[in-house]
């Protein structure tokens, strides 16, 4: 979900006085990552029951996998990424869950009881519970505060819903019910939530939904997600069918090509998981989200941005206090030299590297969609500091060439700044890679 639409649900949360606090802002959307607007939707009609899901996420390794119970558990399937952290399963009984992300809250922690992590709680659910009764009851025993960001939401075979937030649970057994990633316990007014997806796919479920296979995939792709960048979104969407323990799978947003798993039938494989990419044919928009590097893709990439943020620290600190011991003594008359420009540069530079970088490595959505979101709340003008960057490695550079050629400093100070200077550049051409210089 984008800062709009985390700025709504947090203002609904009485957290708007924080919006005001540039620190806090920050963090929090440093924290929350929430960029990934997954939607969800059930419907039950005459009884029966079907669950829609689209998965959005930059993940270039998704999979399907199948996991057998012991000692009278529930087998089960589960849908996610690589790391096997399930987004959303379901098992043998027909107990279906999914995750999406939320804005963090605020609430009094309440000790005593064991703590319970997001993936680990799922599990332990689809292996025990029947229904969404029986999974408050499990759920209830533990702390789940760790959901703090984040939400499941469990359906059961006859359409009854439990949603699972990191202080509440409640549950519902409305005839269509469709979320996406804001904070379900708070909102009262589900017609101001501000997802244009979202909203399509509430009004396709209440033109007069039905459970066929073909209604449901109109839901899906009404609700999908595909961005002009790279055409990324919706990387994988899934249709539930509980009462047959079916599977329907679509991958990166397309529609017109299904696979179907009986889950019955892939449990008797015994414990297996295929990657969704080799099950269906090459996607071109897929493709070029497998070739766009980012550090969350590439790790020479990570290396860089570690290293561009390390160095940047020094050198800022070393031009810094080489810089304030100049003004000092310039003003004691201890010295007649202005504060060197190379200094004044290395600074700059120094500083618009430190505020860039950390968003670069935590912030996933800035790739695809630029600074806007992650600083306008702080100040809109922050966008432009890639330009700015780009311009003082121009700078450095040209610095570096003039010391370099008129041997004007020491041989220690030469290659620091042509240190810099060279990683200002790199970290410029990958500014521009990414479509983050805004002119």
């Amino acid at each position: 979900m984008r800062y709009r639409a985390v700025l709504c649900a947090f203002h609904c949360q009485n957290f708007a006085p924080m919006l005001h606090r540039p620190f806090v802002v920050l963090v929090l959307l440093l924290v929350i990552q929430a960029s990934q607007a997954c939607t969800f939707f059930k419907l039950t009609v005459n009884g029966y029951t079907m669950v829609g899901n689209n998965e959005d996420a930059w993940s270039i390794d998704p999979r399907i996998w199948f996991e057998n119970g012991h000692n009278g558990e529930y087998g089960a399937v589960y849908l996610g990424q690589n790391n096997s952290t399930p987004q959303g399963g379901m098992n043998e009984a027909g107990l279906m869950f999914d995750g999406l992300r939320s804005p963090v809250k605020s609430f009094a922690h309440v000790p005593g009881k064991p703590p319970m992590r997001f993936d680990d709680l799922a599990r332990r659910v689809l292996r025990s519970c029947n229904n969404v009764h029986e999974a408050e009851v499990l759920i209830r025993t533990f702390d789940f505060s760790q959901l703090n960001g984040a939400y499941l939401i469990f359906v059961d075979r006859i359409g009854e819903y439990l949603v699972v937030e990191a202080d509440t649970l409640f549950t519902g057994n409305d005839p269509t019910y469709a979320v996406t990633n804001f904070c379900l316990s708070t909102c009262t007014d589900f017609d101001s939530v501000p997802s244009e997806r979202y909203q399509r796919g509430r009004a396709l479920l209440a033109a007069g939904a039905d459970t066929s296979l073909a209604y449901c995939t109109s839901v899906v792709n009404g609700m999908h997600a595909c961005r002009k960048k790279l055409g990324e979104g919706t990387l994988y969407s899934n249709i539930l069918d509980p009462q047959r323990g079916l599977v329907h799978l679509y991958f990166y947003h397309d529609y017109t090509v299904r696979r179907t798993f009986d889950m019955k039938a892939e449990l008797a494989k015994g414990d297996h998981g295929l990657d969704m990419p080799g099950l269906f044919p090459p996607n071109a928009e897929f493709a070029r989200l497998v070739s766009y590097r980012t550090p969350f893709h590439d790790k020479s990439m990570l290396s860089f941005l570690l290293f561009t943020g390390v160095f940047a620290f020094v050198f800022g600190a070393y031009a810094g206090i080489s810089l304030l011991i100049r003004i000092i003594s310039r003003v004691r008359g201890r010295m007649n030299d202005k504060p060197s420009l190379q200094l004044i540069i290395g600074v700059l530079s120094s500083a618009c590297a430190l505020f860039l970088v950390p968003i670069l490595l935590l912030k996933r959505s800035v790739f695809y969609f630029g600074l806007g979101d992650a600083t306008d709340p702080i100040h809109p003008a922050l966008k432009y500091l890639p330009l700015m960057l780009v311009a003082l490695a121009v700078v450095s550079a040209i610095i570096s060439f003039r010391a370099w050629k008129y041997r004007n400093t020491n041989g220690s100070t030469r290659w620091m700044v042509s240190i810099h200077a060279a990683t200002l550049i790199g970290f410029a051409g990958c500014l521009f890679y990414w479509d983050i210089v805004v002119v």
